[in-house]
């Protein structure tokens, strides 16, 4: 009787697309547990990597984001006069009437994308530029108002110091107003600069950054903080903060502009709405970050001073409060 021929093993299957990509994201998901879980083991050793880590925890403790929201809620209300008051007043309409998102958005960032659709809106009455002006005027100060004393109570909350009532309202409004129209220049002086020389123009970033860095260290000095904290010692937030803006102007300039180009016939102005509202949100992510970065390195400068005298050990450092509640930082 002839034997049965014997069953050859059955070839393993070949794992597909889908089993192959959960593989490859659960590695890299392992992976990157493992790298923060070693550079956070690394923080009594590194006091950079502690306050990079703290800054964070601190942004989280006090609800950055819903800080930053409400900032970008006052932002957009300060936008909006005074990109009325640029469309009617400085005759605006006509050029933003016939430029293209991308390119306006070159020019001035997000304030293009704003100065875009009220003048599409606006492009069939010319007698909108006269109430455009006699609406913005006033709106822009209230809203520059408004947008100072929402940066007045981010920082007390931040800084862990008293809120304080806002002095001298119309110069307040006007020295933010200008410190604003000085960011939106230098960013539209950079790009222009970067258009018509060669080369990465990274010295051209470098010089923005310093710049608009020195911009928001005077405001900075004005803002709530410890009363003990020295000029430079906000330079390190303002440098955040400047790198911060120049990072999302990059993403405005590259990637929402083109969305909102793409998406106008689809979308209308809602699309430009929300490309304004995310580059406003993504703005007052980095002041929140800046003002944190800036707080934490005060305490650890508290910290280091205290275990040096032998008041305190660094594992009570997390106990500290946030600052001294003492004299107010100047007024504007």
């Amino acid at each position: 009787m002839a034997s049965e021929p014997e069953e050859l093993p059955a070839e393993p299957e070949t794992p597909g697309f889908t089993e192959r990509i959960k593989t490859t994201v659960a590695s890299a998901k392992e992976k990157a547990d493992v790298t923060f879980k070693r550079v956070e083991a690394s923080r009594p050793d590194h006091p950079t990597v502690d306050i990079a880590f703290t800054t964070v925890e601190r942004d989280v403790e006090r609800g950055g984001g819903l800080i930053a929201g409400a900032l970008a809620y006052r932002f957009f209300f300060w936008v909006l006069p005074f990109v009325l008051v640029l469309v009617g007043g400085l005759g605006f309409l006509s050029a933003a009437s016939t430029t293209a998102p991308a390119d306006l958005a070159k020019q001035a960032g997000f304030l293009g994308l704003t100065a875009k659709s009220i003048a599409d809106a606006s492009a069939s009455a010319e007698r909108t530029r006269f109430y455009a002006l006699l609406i913005g005027l006033p709106a822009l100060y209230l809203a520059s108002v408004g947008f100072v004393k929402a940066l007045m109570v981010s920082h007390s909350l931040v800084w862990g110091v008293p809120r304080r009532k806002l002095l001298r309202k119309p110069l307040a409004a006007v020295v933010m107003t200008a410190v604003l129209v000085g960011a939106v220049v230098l960013l539209a002086i950079e790009q222009r600069v970067r258009e018509n020389s060669s080369g990465p123009g990274i010295l051209v970033t470098l010089l923005f950054i310093v710049f608009a860095a020195s911009l928001w260290l005077f405001v900075s000095w004005f803002l709530p903080h410890a009363d003990d904290v020295s000029v430079w010692q906000l330079v390190p937030g303002a440098l955040l903060t400047a790198a911060g803006i120049q990072a999302v102007h990059v993403v405005i300039v590259y990637y929402v502009a083109r969305k909102v180009t793409h998406s106008s016939a689809a979308y209308g102005g809602l699309g430009a709405a929300t490309a304004i509202l995310l580059s406003l949100f993504l703005i007052a992510r980095v002041i929140v970050y800046g003002a944190s970065l800036n707080a934490e390195m005060w305490r650890h400068r508290q910290v280091r001073a205290q275990s040096g005298a032998g008041n305190i050990s660094v594992d009570q450092s997390a106990e500290l409060p946030d600052a001294n509640p003492g004299s107010p930082a100047p007024q504007p």
